[in-house]
């Protein structure tokens, strides 16, 4: 997912390292990532990242036969993070001096793809975890 306008409001990379040096409003959205699984009990996580501008994860969603489970899909994953993480930015606008953005923090849409091999998820794992130091064309 990128920011709207890919405005970088998550915090900064550091010059010359492969680091982030997430802000608060950076934090919010890794602890936001993190609640996700208890909100949805059938997601999984694997690799993320936050980046000044866009936020890089790998989804598992439950894909098993058994019609009991509360199956979620991936918009309706995404629509809740969307939801939960610019309501608490832009608290964070008015109350903690956050930057402001023009009426949305995220781009309408966001890319996803479906990893169909353990080599893909290997690789696409291993993009993630380098994205700090990736260049920001790279693979987008």
């Amino acid at each position: 997912m990128t920011t709207q306008c890919r405005l970088q409001v998550f915090g900064e990379q550091r010059a010359g390292l492969e680091a982030i040096d997430l802000n608060d409003a950076g934090k919010m959205i890794q602890r936001w990532w993190a609640e996700t699984p208890m909100k949805f009990h059938t997601v999984d996580q694997d690799a993320s990242v936050v980046m000044p501008d866009h936020f890089h994860a790998i989804v598992l969603l439950e894909c098993g036969p058994d019609e009991a489970t509360h199956r979620v899909s991936l918009p309706q994953v995404m629509r809740w993070f969307k939801t939960m993480t610019t309501a608490e930015y832009f608290m964070g606008v008015k109350n903690e001096g956050w930057r402001r953005v023009p009426n949305r923090l995220w781009q309408r849409s966001y890319y996803d793809r479906v990893i169909r091999s353990e080599q893909e998820l290997v690789e696409i794992r291993a993009y993630i975890e380098s994205n700090p130091g990736a260049r920001y064309e790279s693979r987008r």
